[in-house]
């Protein structure tokens, strides 16, 4: 798998992964990433000290909202943290799908004044990348809203949804390793595209 990877961008560049534009391009989006963790890890240390210690641990809407003896609120944390997963499970595929296919069968955009062209290296790991901005975007917006919700009702269990929502970002976490095998599955099947669909210009 790897000679056709290396043989199919460049007989003499080898991976496209190991030339060091692309290593910084990972690394970059390694530091976003790990970025975005630590925020929303900070971010929910920040919502408990206040909960703790301005609001003495209660719930700002005291015990209203009840269902079998849990908030209301509580439910709608526990789905925002169910529904990450399946988002991502749902949204990422289709739009990996639709850009290979668009690297497949169109042309790159014209490049700016005194920038290189675009090559289906480039053009794949901006489809990478997107994929994993999707995937970090829906984490961060459920920790987000759970602690805000948490911040209304005190309830600790919410501390657990965000727990699980940081292990996904870090299950999630863009790897050398992860983005090579990524890169050896998508060039096939966009070859498998481009011998199927006919090319167009954009």
């Amino acid at each position: 798998m790897t000679n056709r990877i290396a043989r199919y961008f460049d007989p003499d560049a080898g991976h496209p992964l190991d030339r060091p534009e692309f290593v910084d391009r990972q690394r970059m989006l390694k530091v976003l990433c790990g970025g975005l963790m630590v925020m929303m890890t900070m971010i929910a240390l920040l919502v408990i000290a206040v909960v703790r210690f301005a609001l003495g641990a209660r719930p700002l809407p005291g015990n209203a909202g009840l269902v079998a003896g849990v908030p209301i609120l509580t439910i709608i944390a526990a789905v925002l943290t169910l529904t990450v997963p399946t988002l991502a499970t749902i949204l990422v595929p289709l739009l990996r799908a639709a850009g290979l296919r668009k690297v497949a069968t169109t042309d790159p955009l014209p490049p700016e004044p005194g920038a290189a062209d675009e090559n289906d290296a480039d053009r794949l790991w901006k489809v990478y990348s997107v994929g994993k901005f999707v995937e970090y975007a829906l984490a961060e917006g459920a920790v987000l809203a759970t602690a805000v919700l948490f911040h209304v009702t005190s309830d600790w269990v919410m501390m657990g949804f965000i727990a699980a929502l940081v292990l996904y970002m870090l299950v999630k976490f863009p790897t050398t390793e992860k983005a090579r095998s990524w890169f050896d599955v998508a060039v096939p099947e966009m070859e498998a595209i481009r011998q199927s669909e006919p090319p167009a210009s954009e």
